[in-house]
């Protein structure tokens, strides 16, 4: 009996939010493909493929909503071609916690068409660098933090939520800028969520 009292304690503050704005809150998986955008035409990008996972946050009133997330992610890519640095791999995973500002413009809270927009915020932590073994580049030399921009479109079916979104990257990976090479993540993300709220 006071399992389900204090259940009902704990769940109770949630309810209120859902009521009164809109409250959802769930875990969420989805499929990545990264690449790196370099300013130099000697270094050709491919885009590799990885999955995610995380767990997102909704709080909306009427139309509008914004949505934190906390997701693991590998971003990066792959060379094809590099006769500038060296790089034919560069993977990193990431503790991502983007914020995104949406809006609904089609339907009702539980089945509609929304889109968003927002800034992300990318943690590294682990990078796995495959080179040439003429390249002097070591993991040192790539930022730990990733800044980035996302925007998409998404869709809710009742507990479901399915989005479709690309991200730009804003800073420069080498913290050097070895020989004038910018490399910046590009990234485009499937990802379906279930609403626990």
């Amino acid at each position: 009996m006071k399992k389900i009292i204090l259940l009902f304690i704990l769940l109770m503050p949630f309810t209120l939010l859902n009521a009164q704005l809109g409250f959802t809150l769930g875990p969420k998986v989805g499929f990545t493909a990264t690449k790196l955008s370099s300013n130099k035409d000697e270094m050709l990008e491919t885009f590799q493929a990885n999955f995610m996972l995380g767990a997102f946050m909704r709080i909306s009133d009427h139309r509008l909503y914004i949505q934190p997330e906390f997701n693991i992610k590998t971003k990066g890519g792959l060379f094809s071609s590099d006769k500038l640095l060296g790089i034919k791999e560069l993977s990193l995973t990431t503790f991502e916690v983007p914020i995104l500002i949406g809006i609904r413009v089609a339907g009702d809270r539980a089945n509609n068409l929304h889109i968003m927009a927002g800034q992300t915020i990318s943690f590294a932590t682990e990078k796995n660098i495959r080179l040439d073994n003429s390249s002097e580049l070591d993991s040192s030399m790539f930022e730990n933090v990733l800044w980035g921009f996302q925007a998409g479109i998404g869709l809710d079916l009742i507990v479901l939520t399915l989005d479709l979104r690309y991200e730009w990257g804003i800073n420069n990976l080498l913290i050097s800028g070895c020989n004038g090479v910018s490399l910046k993540n590009r990234m485009i993300e499937v990802s379906l969520g279930w609403k626990l709220f």
